[in-house]
């Protein structure tokens, strides 16, 4: 009887439901970085980058770090993940293309598989 009391007091004493340390939002990798010449209505040098970032299974990011500030052009190129714009929340499946404009935050969550976003920056 004693055995049964220490063992039920044991039990009692460990922890339920672990808690997993968050992981660190995944860092840029840059592909392209420079300086075009544009043409047009509003002719003249622009900053141009192009980056992809790799989300791991059940992956949150609050808001997805940008390092070049302006409009940007996205695209899911494996995987799925989904976005978070102004509270609005909207899934976004492999080769899905969007837009997100100049100082607009996004948040993004990774579903059950790895995803890889890229992104094309604009900024004048």
């Amino acid at each position: 009887m004693i055995l049964v009391i220490l063992v039920i007091l044991g039990l009692g004493a460990m922890p339920v439901g672990l808690a997993q340390a968050p992981t660190p939002p995944p860092a840029p990798t840059q592909l392209f970085s420079g300086t075009v010449n544009v043409r047009g209505a509003r002719p003249g040098p622009v900053n141009v980058a192009a980056y992809y970032w790799v989300f791991h299974e059940q992956q949150r990011v609050a808001v997805l770090d940008v390092p070049l500030k302006g409009t940007v052009v996205l695209q899911v190129r494996t995987g799925s993940v989904t976005t978070v714009i102004g509270g609005r929340r909207q899934l976004r499946r492999e080769g899905e293309f969007w837009t997100l404009a100049a100082g607009v935050s996004m948040g993004i969550e990774s579903g059950n598989d790895t995803a890889v976003v890229e992104a094309v920056v604009v900024a004048e």
